[in-house]
């Protein structure tokens, strides 16, 4: 199933890849020059060899005629012949460009041989395997009937130096009769070899041929991709579905907050519509569905930087303010402090309180939910929560987190609100959230999709499980626009939150 995922996902490099390969071997097909096919047929005979006509004492039978019929065969590309085909033809061409125009074949178990040239003229090709046909059976008749006439010669010359009684004699007559016999055998002797079909000129084109090139390479290119998808899956260590980090972290899934359905605008968190419907949904999960009413403190944390905890962080502590639910949302990221970035600093906060600089009240900033704008004295009449920005950034923020006035804080903070949301640092790459653990009732994590790693998520599991704290699930954000989850019984308590 993993697989299939991982290439269901991956559909557009496969569709890419395989359309890469068709159209290339398709351009390169129609690139090519045509090439007709010319076919002519020979049989090679097992007649009696000539060296057992000139020496019948001696057995010249094979132990391998498959052999003997393979060495035939290669003969017919051989250079002799060549050269007389090229000679006969009058071509303007070297002997191994000709032999690079002609292949053979042998067909099947048979001792028919097909002689096939490819030439860019049909005529050309035609002519050039008939011409193969032809001087090869010339060759081998010519080499046999040389090697009998040789025979002969030696027998006449061996005759010439006998008397004419000595010609008289068994011996004589013997020799006398051998002579005729290889006589007779010269004349009409073929060399073994017979031209069944001479080629007739080819009407169609041998190659390119596009069509077959086309869904062959349709084939290829799609097993190519589909390789190539596997091992950018194997390589890349990205969480890239829902299942693949519910089953990284081994943690049930809150809700998903997908990304703002325009890109390139900055957005609240929980304004864009997708988004208010995933964090009304985890709102709704935490607070009556997954710890009930008694969650009081929880940490959002996550793997590694960029995962957006900073944004859940926040948007959960909206929601939760619309479900008319009082709650202080604590930047204690005092590495990377964000809460800036929506306008929730005022120079005071948790590091300045944990100095002693400033107690939890002067440091609190009251927010409007529905606008996300810091309330100004006048007490809001709409929906508010506070948030308890970082402040300015110390010099060693672990030591201060974990200072004892850090629990005084939290308690004062659970004294003044139904529920206390910690932003703290990646537990994945600090170890921040390790001194707060224990000052919270539950840990959720946040985990981006395509940027959360299954070793970030495996070392992430690996310090948690070292503390003694409730893991509540995972909040996965970087969703598809439209992807917000709820689950059955969340959405009918999510819906009815009034709309931002």
């Amino acid at each position: 199933m993993g697989r299939i995922r991982a290439l269901r996902r991956r559909w557009k490099l496969i569709g890419g890849l395989t359309a890469l390969v068709v159209i290339a071997a398709l351009a390169l097909s129609l690139s090519q020059t045509k090439q007709y096919e010319g076919v002519a047929k020979v049989v090679l005979s097992t007649s009696e060899r000539a060296s057992a006509i000139i020496n019948p004492e001696v057995d010249t039978r094979s132990d391998d005629p498959e052999r003997d019929i393979n060495t035939q065969v290669e003969l017919i590309r051989f250079e002799t012949v060549a050269e007389r085909v090229n000679d006969r033809l009058g071509l303007d061409i070297s002997n191994d460009e000709l032999l690079d125009k002609v292949e053979t074949e042998i067909e099947g178990n048979s001792n028919i041989v097909s002689i096939k040239a490819r030439d860019p003229d049909p005529e050309q090709a035609a002519a050039i395997a008939t011409a193969f046909a032809d001087e090869y059976a010339a060759f081998r008749k010519e080499t046999a009937r040389a090697s009998l006439n040789e025979a002969a010669e030696t027998a006449r010359v061996r005759l010439d130096q006998l008397s004419d009684a000595e010609r008289l004699s068994p011996e004589g007559r013997e020799l006398q009769a051998r002579l005729r016999q290889i006589e007779i055998a010269a004349a009409a002797q073929q060399g073994g070899v017979e031209v069944a079909r001479r080629a007739d000129v080819p009407e169609s084109v041998a190659s390119p041929k596009p069509v077959r090139t086309t869904v062959l390479a349709l084939v290829l290119g799609f097993l190519f991709a589909i390789g190539t998808a596997l091992l950018f899956e194997v390589v890349d260590r990205r969480l890239k579905e829902e299942q693949d980090i519910e089953e990284a972290f081994g943690l049930p899934i809150l809700a998903t907050i997908p990304r703002p359905a325009r890109r390139g605008t900055t957005f609240m968190p929980g304004a864009d519509r997708g988004q208010y419907e995933g964090y009304s949904a985890l709102a709704t999960n935490l607070r009556f569905y997954e710890l009930g009413a008694g969650l009081e403190a929880l940490m959002f944390t996550s793997p590694a930087p960029g995962e957006g905890k900073t944004s859940v962080t926040l948007g959960t502590a909206r929601a939760l303010a619309a479900l008319d639910l009082r709650v202080i949302a604590i930047e204690a990221d005092l590495r990377r402090p964000t809460f800036s970035a929506y306008g929730l600093s005022r120079g005071r906060g948790l590091s300045t309180t944990l100095a002693g600089v400033s107690d939890l009240t002067q440091a609190l900033v009251e927010v409007t939910a529905d606008t996300f704008e810091p309330v100004e004295r006048v007490p809001s009449r709409r929906r508010t929560f506070h948030v308890l920005p970082a402040g300015p950034v110390p010099p060693n923020p672990q030591a201060l987190l974990a200072r004892p006035a850090m629990t005084d804080i939290i308690e004062e903070a659970r004294a003044l609100a139904d529920v206390v949301l910690l932003d703290c640092p990646p537990i994945g790459t600090v170890s921040d959230p390790v001194t707060l653990a224990n000052l919270v009732d539950g840990v959720v994590l946040v985990s981006r999709l395509n940027q959360t790693t299954r070793d970030g998520a495996r070392r992430t599991m690996r310090t948690l499980e070292n503390l003694e704290v409730q893991l509540v699930g995972v909040v996965v954000t970087g969703g598809s626009p439209g992807d917000a989850y709820y689950g059955a019984a969340s959405y009918a308590s999510a819906s009815k939150v009034p709309a931002s």
